[in-house]
């Protein structure tokens, strides 16, 4: 079984791929890295494109931890002796596996490359941008996603913000075969992690990756001995919601959570101690189908 990884490169990708390209590097033949974000717009009016959408509190929220996270890759991949990676571009690279940037991974070159490495499953995790008809036919078994939410409800954008600001007690994280529409293709595995009272939406969302990366490892065990088993999404059920914006901020600060807190930040820079503590590595342990 041969594997293709299309994401972008954050913190958060790397938490959900690491243990993928580790325990399957030599079957993923290239990973690469899909820039671009908003199609047709260029970078000054996809920055205010954004701005408004979140408001200021959100936009820094984003765009905070983003750039903290690829600070730390950056500070982690010159300083000697340290040999852990805080991107999925960084971690790949180590691992010997091919790395390539591609500003569209619908552009022809990007599917001339896929074409000559013949694989047989995408992996894609977030990719900002719609995966057309001849990217999502072009893996014999198909292209699989990650979404967080339980599908079909929670379609959409941000869909763990979305649960909190709703007061839901839990959140879903979906593997799905990819097709046309938004988050509408058939199901792989379905998961859930609990929101916790003193979450933070930042601490929320690296306990969904942890999980999302031990379904993706579960996904790949299980595509080489057998076909991947899926079941269609209903047609007359679910929910869609678009970026969260400060109205879905404001209403997840009055339920009594937080955007992120110090000591998120603080775990993330200590070489991945929110990613290897025990209360993060048993949650999700738990409910991954063995």
């Amino acid at each position: 079984m041969k594997y293709a990884v299309i994401t972008s490169n954050s913190y958060f990708s790397y938490l959900i791929l690491s243990r993928l390209l580790d325990e399957y590097r030599h079957s993923i033949s290239v990973m690469i890295e899909a820039r671009g974000m908003i199609e047709d717009k260029s970078p000054p009016a996809m920055f205010l494109h954004v701005l408004r959408r979140l408001g200021l509190r959100g936009f820094c929220y984003k765009t905070g931890t983003a750039a903290y996270g690829r600070l730390l890759d950056k500070v982690a991949d010159i300083l000697p002796g340290i040999q852990r990676a805080f991107g999925p571009l960084t971690h790949a690279r180590h691992l010997g596996i091919e790395v390539i940037t591609f500003k569209d991974a619908n552009s022809e070159p990007c599917l001339e490359l896929l074409r000559t490495v013949h694989p047989d499953v995408i992996f894609a995790v977030n990719v900002y941008q719609k995966l057309r008809a001849p990217l999502l036919k072009l893996p014999r078994v198909g292209i699989i996603n990650i979404h967080f939410g339980m599908l079909p409800w929670y379609r959409g954008m941000s869909p763990y913000m979305w649960a909190m600001a709703h007061g839901e007690t839990e959140i879903g994280i979906t593997a799905y075969f990819m097709d046309e529409q938004f988050d509408t293709g058939d199901i792989v595995i379905q998961e859930s992690v609990p929101i916790l009272s003193h979450d933070s939406v930042y601490a929320l969302y690296v306990r969904g990756c942890l999980k999302a990366g031990h379904i993706l490892t579960h996904i790949a065990a299980a595509a080489r001995n057998s076909a991947i088993p899926c079941k269609p999404q209903s047609p007359d059920q679910g929910s869609y919601f678009s970026m969260a914006g400060s109205a879905c901020i404001a209403e997840i600060r009055r339920r009594g959570h937080v955007l992120v807190r110090a000591q998120d930040l603080l775990r993330t820079a200590y070489f991945g101690v929110f990613a290897q503590s025990p209360e993060y590595s048993a949650e999700c342990e738990s409910h991954v189908p063995s």
